[in-house]
């Protein structure tokens, strides 16, 4: 339901922060991380262009409604390769 959602959804804002700490007391060393929100938007200029299509959206995109882009054809063909080679 969630997915979903967030699927239909042109922009996805996620706010906050994160801070952790590590001591290590046989080393005598310590450390910080502090890490910010994230926005993530969909571009969907970018999208129709590379997919040549004006009505596709996110949704279509991430669950696998649309056919392969044309201009993505080398990157499928040596993944094919690739996974050939591997199994």
């Amino acid at each position: 339901m969630m997915l979903s959602r967030l699927l239909l959804a042109m922009h996805i804002f996620s706010f906050g922060a994160d801070l952790s700490v590590a001591v290590c007391v046989v080393e005598r060393t310590a450390e910080v991380d502090l890490r910010a929100g994230s926005i993530v938007t969909t571009r969907g200029r970018e999208n129709s262009r590379f997919y040549d299509s004006r009505s596709i959206t996110a949704s279509d995109i991430l669950l696998g409604s649309m056919s392969r882009p044309p201009t993505a054809a080398i990157l499928y063909h040596a993944l094919s390769d690739l996974y050939n080679t591997l199994s």
